[in-house]
């Protein structure tokens, strides 16, 4: 029962941390960007509680997700829903 709660709680935490590398490498703006850098603060004290488990967002973390490509799908949502008013 244990192990199931740990891999919940990662799942969860792994889908956070990618929506937070997605947002970021989406923001077009400055202030945008600040609102996801407090944003991944907030993830990072919440993982604190789960020292070992759930590793930082972290500057290389950051540049390793900014240099993959996003995937096709996933940029073709962004752009309809950038033209959505």
């Amino acid at each position: 029962m244990e192990h199931w709660t740990m891999e919940n709680v990662r799942g969860h935490f792994e889908d956070r941390r990618e929506d937070l590398y997605a947002r970021y490498l989406l923001a077009k703006t400055q202030e945008e960007r600040q609102k996801v850098i407090r944003d991944m603060q907030r993830f990072n004290m919440e993982a604190r509680k789960y020292r070992g488990v759930i590793p930082p967002i972290t500057t290389t973390s950051l540049r390793q997700a900014a240099s993959q490509r996003p995937e096709r799908p996933f940029m073709a949502f962004s752009r309809v829903r950038e033209a959505s008013p």
